[in-house]
């Protein structure tokens, strides 16, 4: 049988997938109800979907996601496209309820429009419509009872066509013979979760686990062990060895060839476009475990702050991979799709007070010295340029762009800052 999947070189960030599987007992649900789709999922950067199933809320690969001939499948994206940090909101929303267990009782008041009283659980639309919520958007008219049916029908998505592609036989038998990281995440967070709920039966997330060690701090040497011995904190260990062409450029060079060329470059240019938004959510990280570890001083928060460091700065290696790869082949690429943080925006300031906060300050006092923010972020100097981080960098991972005059410029490479002028 033909198998399909997303092309996910063609989703952005908030595209929303939704689905109508031809195996019997999904047919004769819809049937049933009368809706046309009976599941939901949305992306939240580079490939990567959550959704709510009966094996909770949890992210995963769109690519290992495959679809027979008689599957209807639907990519809605927004008509009206919002600002970034609003999108980051609704993206931010999502992964925060990774761990959640499924309603299904709610999930079928939905389908009977009966509504009522919600309790802390998801299911696949109410969870998508909620995200969207918290970032401003109301797809539907009540965003905690809703259906997958509802998120077809709403006037601020549209449908996006050839959203498709044939997965071939060859590729399907390499697909099987490697190992799935995403589902080992999923394992390793729901050792963490079913831990925690033999201390307290009603969390639903880890940033409830969080809370509980807030307030009864006790349990800190439990809950750092179940962090240790599940995996949880070791994940990233696994991409590194799996993917090494993600974090070596020589590595990714050595399997690229004529065939493969432009798919690689399509990808790359792909995941330019929202690398420092989908980045936030190491940098957002980072920034939450440090201030709980310098405030309640526990292992279990120390432990987390340092997992982040360590994915901020794997996310820049990416990066820079990426970008090296395309300046090396195709270089007017890294111009053309690299996503900009512009220095000084409100949105360049969400990221370096969390990665640089005394850079940050320093910056603020030189803007408000001199009533612009078109000045040197390190002197305050009008004579100035704007910068990427290149590779090479062993200082402030995670800052997207910075505005330097020539002379701060030349420093701040000396103490370990590799820098590119921005086209």
């Amino acid at each position: 049988m033909q198998r399909r999947r997303i092309m996910v070189e063609r989703l952005k960030r908030g595209d929303i997938v939704l689905t109508a599987p031809a195996d019997p007992e999904n047919v004769r649900m819809r049937e049933r109800s009368g809706e046309e789709v009976s599941h939901a999922m949305i992306c939240v950067g580079a490939g990567s979907f959550i959704d709510s199933t009966a094996d909770n809320v949890h992210a995963y690969n769109i690519q290992r996601e495959l679809f027979g001939p008689d599957d209807q499948v639907f990519v809605l994206r927004l008509r009206s496209p919002i600002e970034a940090a609003s999108l980051d909101l609704v993206t931010d929303f999502v992964r925060s309820k990774i761990g959640t267990r499924y309603s299904a009782i709610e999930a079928g008041r939905s389908l009977r429009g009966s509504g009522g009283p919600r309790n802390n659980r998801e299911y696949c639309s109410r969870l998508i419509a909620r995200a969207f919520a918290a970032g401003g958007i109301s797809l539907v008219s009540d965003p905690d009872y809703c259906t997958p049916q509802e998120l077809l029908d709403s006037p601020l998505l549209e449908p996006l066509s050839d959203m498709l592609e044939l997965v071939s036989p060859e590729e399907l038998a390499a697909r099987a013979a490697r190992p799935n990281p995403v589902a080992g995440m999923q394992d390793c967070t729901d050792a963490v979760l079913e831990e925690a709920r033999t201390l307290a039966p009603q969390i639903e997330t880890l940033s409830d686990v969080l809370e509980l060690l807030v307030i009864q701090p006790e349990h800190d040497a439990r809950i750092a062990k179940v962090f240790r011995d599940s995996g949880y904190l070791d994940m990233w260990r696994y991409d590194l060895k799996a993917n090494p062409w993600h974090y070596n450029l020589d590595v990714l060079e050595a399997i690229t060839t004529p065939d493969n060329a432009a798919s690689t470059r399509q990808m790359r240019c792909r995941l330019l476009e929202d690398t420092y938004s989908c980045a936030w959510r190491f940098v957002s990280g980072l920034r939450d475990h440090r201030l709980l570890a310098a405030t309640f001083d526990l292992e279990s928060f120390h432990q987390l702050a340092d997992l982040y460091a360590t994915l901020v700065e794997n996310d820049e290696t990416r990066r820079h991979v990426t970008i090296g790869w395309l300046d090396r082949h195709f270089q007017s690429d890294v111009a053309d799709h690299l996503e900009r943080i512009e220095p000084h925006s409100e949105r360049w300031f969400q990221f370096v007070e969390v990665v640089a906060p005394e850079f940050a300050q320093i910056a603020r006092a030189r803007i408000d010295e001199a009533g612009s923010d078109v000045v040197c972020s390190a002197c305050g100097a009008n004579v100035i340029k704007d910068y990427r981080q290149a590779k090479g960098s062993k200082i402030m991972p995670g800052v997207p762009s910075l505005r330097l005059c020539e002379s701060c410029a030349t420093r701040i490479q000396s103490a370990g800052l590799a820098l590119a002028p921005w086209n």
